[in-house]
C-alpha cells in the first residue's frame, strides 16, 4: 500500500543508467514528482531548485559521491531523510552514513518491496511534519489577524508576539524586537493605576498577583497612553504563558469619566462631599502613623447671597468657579478640597501643627482677597474656620463649623481656630 507516497517529491541519484532507469520507471509511477540526477553535483543543484520531500541516493557516483551530497543536503536541511542504495556492506561506510546523519539503506540488487516500505516509512514522518507545520503556520495566521494584542512567553521571556502588536509597537518583525534588546515593560506605564517601576519584570508583576484580569497603560509611537484589558493563561503544565491585550481605551475613559461624576462637583470641578467622606479615614489613618495631624477646615464664601441677589445666580456660578479655581491653584498635593454645599466647601490639610495649618489657610484667604472675579470686578472673601481633625468627622464638622461661625461673628474674611475649652 503505497498510496502516502502521492504527495512525496521525491529525488533520485544514480550514475548507472540501466539502474535509473529501471528504478524512475517504479518510482515515478508512485510518487507526487521524481527528480532524477545522473551524479551528486546535478542532485545537489536539483535540491536546491526543488526542495523534494526525500532523496535515494547510489553512494558511488562521479563528480560527487553519495556521501559527500548526504553531507552537502543535511547542512541544507538537516530534517530531509536520505536513503542509500548501495552493493557495500562495509561498516566504514555505513557508520560514516550514520554519522552524517542518513536514515535508511537500501542494498542492490534492489527488492522493489522494500523500496516501498523504506519510503512509506520516511513518507509517513515527512507528512507528519509538513502536517504540523501547516497547523503551526495556520494557528500563527489566526494569531497574527487577530485584532487583539497577543504575546507568548516561554520561561519569562516573550517567544512570540503577533503582527497585530507589533505593528502597534512600530516594529517589523519579532526577531528585530528580540535583536534591539527592547523590553515590552518599557512600553508599560502602569498595572491596575499604579506605575511599573521595574520594566524588566513585567511578567513577574503579572503573574506575582491572584487575578489573571489586569488593566495596563501602554505607550503608542507617539507617547500617548491606551488602556488594555490583560488576560493571561498558563499552556498546560508548562512555563508558557499566553497573554492577551484587549484595547478599552475608550472604556477606560468612560469608566474614569462616570468616576469624576460621582467624586466630582458639577459646576466646581473640585472633589465633592461623598468624596470627603471616602477620603477622611484613609487620610486621618494616614497621619497617625506619621508625625503630621490631619486638620480639618471649613470655609465659606462671605455674602455670597448678596452676590446671587445683585448680580444673578449665574454671576454666583461664576464666582464659586473661580473661587475654586483660585484655592485649588494654591494648594499642594497633600492639601485636598471639597465642595461642602452651596457657597461652604472643606479642606482636609496633613501639617505638623494647628499653627503650620493656619499659615497656609491665611495665605488661601489673602490670595482671594487680593484677587478680582468675574472679569476682575467682584472682590470676594472668605471665612475660614479650622481644628484638629477628630476620628469621628462628625465631631471635625462640628468643631470647625463652631470656629466658623467664631469667624464671621469677628466680621468675616478671616482665620479663626477651634480650640478645645
Amino acid at each position: 500500500m503505497d498510496s502516502v507516497l502521492k504527495d512525496i517529491n521525491l529525488l533520485y541519484a544514480e550514475d548507472n543508467e540501466e539502474i535509473a532507469k529501471e528504478m524512475s520507471f517504479f518510482l515515478a509511477r508512485r510518487v507526487k514528482n521524481l527528480y532524477v540526477a545522473k551524479d551528486g553535483v546535478e542532485a545537489l543543484v536539483l535540491f536546491k531548485q526543488e526542495k523534494p520531500d526525500i532523496v535515494i541516493s547510489d553512494i558511488q557516483m562521479p563528480n560527487m559521491d553519495g556521501m559527500e551530497l548526504a553531507k552537502a543536503i543535511k547542512a541544507l536541511s538537516k530534517d530531509t531523510p536520505i536513503i542509500f542504495m548501495t552493493a557495500f556492506n562495509e561498516s566504514k561506510h555505513l557508520s560514516r552514513a550514520i554519522e552524517i546523519g542518513v536514515e535508511s539503506f537500501l542494498t542492490k540488487p534492489v527488492n522493489f518491496k522494500k523500496v516501498i516500505s523504506t519510503l512509506e516509512r520516511s513518507a509517513t514522518l515527512v507528512l507528519h511534519k509538513k502536517e504540523k507545520e501547516f497547523n503551526y503556520r495556520y494557528i500563527r495566521f489566526i494569531l497574527d489577524i487577530n485584532p487583539s494584542f497577543l504575546v507568548v512567553v516561554k520561561n519569562k521571556k516573550i517567544d512570540y508576539i503577533n503582527k497585530t502588536f507589533l505593528s502597534y509597537l512600530g516594529l517589523p518583525s519579532l526577531e528585530k524586537f528580540i535583536d534591539s534588546g527592547a523590553c515590552l515593560g518599557a512600553y508599560i506605564d502602569s498595572i491596575n493605576s499604579e506605575k511599573l517601576v521595574e520594566k524588566e519584570k513585567w511578567v513577574e508583576n503579572f503573574l506575582s498577583g491572584n487575578i489573571n484580569k489586569i488593566v495596563v497603560n501602554l505607550k503608542t509611537r507617539s507617547q500617548e497612553h491606551n488602556a488594555f484589558l490583560v488576560a493571561y493563561n498558563q499552556i498546560f503544565d508548562t512555563q508558557e504563558y499566553i497573554f492577551t491585550f484587549t484595547e478599552i481605551t475608550q472604556l477606560d475613559n468612560e469608566r474614569r469619566k462616570f468616576k469624576d461624576l460621582s467624586l466630582k462637583d458639577n459646576l466646581t470641578g473640585i472633589y465633592n462631599r461623598n468624596h470627603l467622606e471616602y477620603m477622611y479615614p484613609i487620610l486621618y489613618e494616614k497621619t497617625q502613623d506619621s508625625s503630621s495631624s490631619l486638620v480639618f477646615v471649613m470655609m465659606d464664601i462671605d455674602h455670597f447671597k448678596k452676590v446671587n441677589d445683585t448680580h444673578g445666580h449665574q454671576i454666583g456660578d461664576d464666582v464659586l468657579k473661580e473661587v475654586s479655581s483660585t484655592i485649588s491653584n494654591n494648594l499642594r498635593d497633600e492639601e485636598y478640597f471639597f465642595r461642602w454645599g452651596g457657597e461652604e466647601f472643606v479642606l482636609l490639610l496633613t501639617c505638623i501643627s494647628l499653627e503650620k495649618a493656619s499659615e497656609i489657610v491665611s495665605r488661601v484667604r489673602a490670595q482671594i482677597e487680593k484677587e478680582r472675579f468675574t472679569d476682575k470686578v467682584l472682590r470676594i472673601t472668605c471665612s475660614f474656620g479650622l481644628c484638629l481633625s477628630d476620628i469621628n468627622i462628625e465631631e471635625s464638622i462640628r468643631h470647625s463649623d463652631k470656629a466658623l461661625y467664631d469667624a464671621k461673628a469677628q466680621g468675616r474674611n478671616r482665620v479663626v481656630t477651634y480650640r478645645t475649652e
